[in-house]
């Protein structure tokens, strides 16, 4: 195996460092040796010497990926949440568990984990560390549903391969948290929505409370905002603009922001119908656009979860949920799980539900989640240490 221009393993201690704040040290390509010059003589194009990129992963070390990827579909398919490290425990590593006891009717069908857009960022003769996206496609298979649902997963990991007597495999599998959102504070005292209950009903059962679909009486809205929801074009454009090539970026009429949760649910709301509010204030409590006038740039309300739970409360009416279960297609879930996996009393990230069978489904960026049961985002949310989860649910009418 030729690894003379391999990144060397020094640089491991500053990619590790770094993973708290998702912020990778990626290892730099080695300089090529000169390109050699035709002689004048030669009236046809020179030729060029073509030096291999040093941070692309060779096939050993791919393959090996590629075989523990298949272990993977094989664990998921089984009902493991995500992608675990060889060895690791296959056991809750936080305590969100009980808001979601009840036996789930949903069941997994079809599963393919891939990777793409590999890159090495640190390798010695022994080891290799590899950043790649994993996209995993899920189909479950819902009792509430007539048709099997198309789900999947992408993050970007750091994957450990090691090698010994001869073969290589996966050592280990680490997830590379999104960058979180920069803190905002609206203009005046607008409170956000009141906690809602985690609590999971038994199978088939509704969570008790009076915020079901049917039942829902809107608040009366705060200005002149009083938005009508297309819920099938709010939903269409959520399960489009995170599925296939779109699960790695965002719809380019619109900015891409450090964290696009917030982002990505405004401009579901939008092609669900909602009309903006333009401002020179991007701290104006009342504006709600991505590219306000003046300074430029999207509005607090539009780019960021606290600040969109308090527009869409106080200024559009919405009711506050009070169970997630209860949550229908076309709603907004918002959880409040930083710093540390453990809530401090501000909201953290947004999720819009695209879909309702015997539980909702959600879809949300950052990171790209499509059309994934709602109890699959808690269990994924509670193997990366979020642990103390406080929910905001809003409804629309």
């Amino acid at each position: 195996m030729n690894r003379s221009r391999a990144v060397p393993l020094t640089l491991v201690t500053c990619v590790i460092a770094s993973l708290g704040t998702g912020t990778i040290a990626v290892a730099q390509p080695a300089h090529g040796e000169p390109v050699p010059r035709s002689s004048p003589a030669v009236t046809t194009s020179p030729a060029v010497t073509t030096t291999p990129d040093p941070t692309t992963p060779d096939p050993t070390t791919l393959s090996a990926i590629d075989a523990y990827l298949a272990k993977q579909e094989t664990a998921i398919a089984a009902g493991q949440t995500g992608l675990k490290s060889p060895g690791a425990s296959t056991t809750s590593a936080g305590t969100a568990a009980p808001a979601r006891a009840a036996a789930d009717p949903i069941t997994v069908g079809r599963v393919d984990a891939r990777r793409s857009g590999s890159k090495i960022i640190a390798t010695d003769s022994d080891t290799t560390i590899v950043r790649t996206t994993v996209v995993i496609d899920i189909e479950y298979l819902d009792p509430m549903l007539p048709e099997p649902v198309e789900g999947s997963m992408t993050d970007d990991y750091l994957i450990t391969t090691a090698r010994l007597g001869g073969m290589e495999s996966v050592s280990s599998v680490v997830l590379i948290d999104p960058v979180s959102e920069p803190d905002q504070t609206l203009r005046g005292n607008l409170p956000q929505s009141p906690k809602s209950s985690d609590v999971r009903p038994a199978p088939g059962q509704r969570a008790s409370g009076s915020t079901s679909l049917a039942a829902r009486t809107a608040r009366k809205p705060k200005g002149d905002y009083e938005p009508a929801l297309d819920v099938e074009d709010f939903a269409a454009y959520a399960k489009k603009w995170t599925s296939g090539k779109n699960a790695k970026r965002m719809n380019p009429d619109y900015p891409s922001l450090r964290n696009n949760c917030a982002n990505f649910a405004s401009q579901s709301l939008r092609a669900g119908g909602w009309h903006t509010k333009n401002s020179p204030l991007p701290n104006d409590p009342s504006a709600w656009h991505w590219n306000l006038m003046g300074p430029a740039g999207s509005s607090y309300t539009w780019g960021g979860s606290a600040s969109l739970n308090k527009f869409v409360y106080n200024w559009a009416g919405w009711d506050s949920l009070d169970n997630i279960w209860n949550a229908e297609t076309g709603d907004l879930l918002f959880v409040d799980w930083d710093p540390n996996g453990k809530a401090d009393g501000k909201i953290d990230h947004t999720m819009v539900v695209s879909e309702h069978g015997s539980e909702p489904y959600i879809s949300q960026k950052s990171s790209n989640r499509h059309n994934i049961p709602l109890s699959r985002s808690i269990a994924l949310a509670d193997e990366q240490g979020k642990t103390e989860l406080v929910w905001h649910g809003l409804g629309h009418y």
